[in-house]
């Protein structure tokens, strides 16, 4: 992603004002997915299935929803996690929830 690219994504953009990072943007990795298409795929696939009529359809793509969370997220900037919650009205207690069996995302944490 460059300068321009930036530009797309508002609180990115406004993050990295205020970091003053404006000169790393060129730089910096925001991905480390080799085939891009075929994560993207992957994701969509595991929606579809979550949102599915058949239940065993569904329990499987909760466990591939929860897979994919861990792996994939590592492989995204933290600026790209940050954008796509705020995005998406997202808090990081409510991934907790979403994730809650998760150790690292959530079980750990919510109160029972």
């Amino acid at each position: 992603m460059n300068q321009q690219n930036i530009e797309a994504y508002p609180h990115i953009q406004q993050v990295v004002k205020e970091l003053e990072l404006e000169p790393y943007v060129n730089e910096m990795e925001w991905h480390y997915f080799k085939d891009i298409d075929s994560v993207l795929s992957t994701i969509l696939k595991t929606f579809k299935d979550l949102t599915s009529d058949s239940i065993p359809l569904r329990r499987d793509a909760k466990e591939r929803a929860t897979h994919e969370y861990l792996e994939y997220s590592k492989q995204l900037h933290v600026f790209v996690n940050e954008e796509a919650r705020h995005e998406l009205k997202l808090s990081n207690e409510d991934v907790t929830r979403l994730f809650r069996n998760v150790e690292l995302g959530g079980a750990r944490y919510l109160k029972k």
